[in-house]
């Protein structure tokens, strides 16, 4: 059985929900296999991480043909002084900009460091300038 669902919160009736903690800490021990959707350097050191768990990296897909947007290769190929920090909203806690985006934003305005947030549906709150 191999099962990848990723469904809103919203989108699910009541009735159906569950515990939140117990869903994301056991989903990966209900599936013969479970593919996380990363390379695996960006996963937390896990001693207890069950052998079905296997990482697919980036999903290829449509956007594939893209072209990298025009700041992209001086801002991050070629400035090597600072630190490159990226952050994603792709779980299920930082679907809210407001709980890892904005936060990781905010700490790292004042360093001395680049910052790329990789996001779907990015909308930040109406107070916040990007300088």
């Amino acid at each position: 059985m191999i099962w990848l669902v990723l469904v809103p919160s919203k989108m699910v009736p009541m009735s159906w929900r569950v515990d939140y903690e117990v869903v994301v800490e056991d989903v990966i021990y209900s599936d013969d296999r479970f593919f996380q959707l990363c390379v695996p350097q960006l996963e937390y050191p896990r001693s207890d991480l069950p052998p079905n768990v296997e990482s697919t990296r980036a999903l290829l897909g449509k956007n594939d043909s893209k072209s990298e947007p025009d700041w992209f290769d001086s801002f991050v190929r070629q400035d090597d002084e600072r630190a490159l920090v990226v952050v994603t909203s792709g779980t299920a806690a930082s679907a809210d900009v407001k709980q890892s985006v904005m936060p990781t934003v905010e700490a790292c305005r004042s360093l001395p460091m680049r910052v790329v947030v990789c996001a779907v549906n990015l909308h930040p709150p109406k107070d916040f300038s990007m300088l």
